[in-house]
């Protein structure tokens, strides 16, 4: 793995925990979505070869944070969904954000 690659995990990891932290403390989906499609741009134009495994990882963080807030009997200022798995879904956008950010360096780079 090089060091860009490296670099960029550690990126989008802290990018998710951001992403996660904020889905369980709002009750706006604006929050959690916004960070989902820049987040997911950034790491996608940071590094273009990995947009998916970026896009994946981000995109898993709402759902992620949903099962772990539950299963520590996290306050959420909002009820969560009734099946958090259906939070599934919102790797596409995050995919979105990383193969659009993927495409603007490949545009630039050429």
């Amino acid at each position: 793995m090089s060091r860009k690659s490296r670099f960029v995990l550690i990126l989008a990891l802290v990018f998710a925990g951001i992403t996660g932290v904020l889905n369980v403390n709002t009750t706006e989906v604006i929050v959690p979505m916004s960070c989902l499609l820049i987040f997911s741009f950034v790491c996608g134009l940071v590094q273009p070869k990995g947009a998916w495994r970026w896009g994946i990882l981000i995109g898993l963080s709402i759902m992620i944070s949903t099962f772990v807030g539950l299963a520590v009997n996290f306050q959420f200022p909002e009820p969560p969904p009734r099946f958090p798995i259906t939070a599934i879904v919102l790797v596409i956008p995050a995919l979105i954000g990383a193969y659009t950010g993927a495409f603007i360096h490949r545009v630039f780079a050429s």
